[in-house]
Protein backbone atom coordinates (compact mmCIF):
# COMPACT_ATOMS: atom_id res chain seq x y z
CA UNK A 1 0.00 0.00 0.00
CA UNK A 2 2.64 2.28 0.89
CA UNK A 3 4.81 2.52 -2.52
CA UNK A 4 7.46 5.26 -1.13
CA UNK A 5 8.60 6.11 1.76
CA UNK A 6 12.12 7.91 1.60
CA UNK A 7 13.94 10.91 2.55
CA UNK A 8 13.94 14.02 0.04
CA UNK A 9 17.63 14.80 0.43
CA UNK A 10 17.23 18.10 -0.64
CA UNK A 11 14.95 19.32 1.86
CA UNK A 12 15.98 17.22 4.88
CA UNK A 13 17.97 19.73 7.19
CA UNK A 14 19.38 16.28 9.65
CA UNK A 15 17.49 18.18 12.82
CA UNK A 16 16.78 14.55 13.87
CA UNK A 17 13.00 15.04 14.72
CA UNK A 18 11.60 12.06 13.00
CA UNK A 19 14.75 9.83 14.18
CA UNK A 20 13.53 11.13 17.63
CA UNK A 21 9.98 10.47 17.33
CA UNK A 22 9.88 7.52 15.52
CA UNK A 23 8.65 4.70 18.56
CA UNK A 24 10.25 1.50 16.72
CA UNK A 25 13.86 3.38 16.05
CA UNK A 26 13.17 2.55 11.76
CA UNK A 27 15.23 5.81 11.19
CA UNK A 28 18.49 6.29 10.53
CA UNK A 29 19.05 10.13 10.01
CA UNK A 30 23.14 9.92 9.70
CA UNK A 31 22.57 7.74 6.67
CA UNK A 32 18.85 9.09 5.34
CA UNK A 33 17.94 5.26 5.39
CA UNK A 34 14.12 4.25 6.42
CA UNK A 35 13.91 0.73 7.71
CA UNK A 36 11.29 -0.43 6.42
CA UNK A 37 11.04 -3.90 8.26
CA UNK A 38 11.12 -1.77 11.27
CA UNK A 39 8.68 0.41 9.74
CA UNK A 40 5.04 0.78 11.42
CA UNK A 41 3.29 3.48 8.91
CA UNK A 42 2.78 5.71 12.20
CA UNK A 43 3.17 8.94 10.15
CA UNK A 44 5.08 10.37 13.27
CA UNK A 45 7.97 11.31 10.73
CA UNK A 46 5.61 12.74 7.79
CA UNK A 47 3.63 14.54 10.74
CA UNK A 48 7.01 16.41 12.26
CA UNK A 49 9.36 16.72 10.13
CA UNK A 50 9.52 20.96 9.97
CA UNK A 51 11.41 20.57 6.79
CA UNK A 52 8.47 17.97 4.72
CA UNK A 53 11.51 16.43 3.81
CA UNK A 54 9.85 12.69 3.96
CA UNK A 55 8.12 11.47 0.95
CA UNK A 56 5.61 9.23 1.42
CA UNK A 57 3.23 7.78 -1.46
CA UNK A 58 -0.03 5.98 -0.75
CA UNK A 59 -1.39 3.91 -3.66
CA UNK A 60 0.75 6.09 -6.29
CA UNK A 61 -0.49 9.52 -4.42
CA UNK A 62 1.78 12.21 -2.49
CA UNK A 63 1.00 12.10 1.40
CA UNK A 64 1.15 15.22 3.16
CA UNK A 65 1.95 15.32 6.77
CA UNK A 66 -1.05 17.50 8.72
CA UNK A 67 0.87 20.88 9.54
CA UNK A 68 1.61 21.19 5.91
CA UNK A 69 -1.98 20.20 5.10
CA UNK A 70 -3.39 22.70 7.29
CA UNK A 71 -0.91 25.30 5.76
CA UNK A 72 -1.22 24.11 1.88
CA UNK A 73 -5.19 24.62 2.50
CA UNK A 74 -5.09 27.83 4.80
CA UNK A 75 -6.79 26.62 7.63
CA UNK A 76 -5.93 27.66 10.96
CA UNK A 77 -7.49 25.91 14.02
CA UNK A 78 -8.47 28.31 16.70
CA UNK A 79 -7.32 27.15 20.57
CA UNK A 80 -10.50 27.29 22.98
CA UNK A 81 -10.16 30.78 25.36
CA UNK A 82 -9.05 28.55 28.33
CA UNK A 83 -6.17 27.47 26.42
CA UNK A 84 -4.62 30.40 25.60
CA UNK A 85 -2.55 32.45 28.41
Amino acid sequence: MISTHRFDSERCTRCGVCQSLCPVGAIDIGRQEINHSRCIACFGCLNNCPAQAIDMRFLGSRLTGFFAFLQERSIVIQEPAELSI
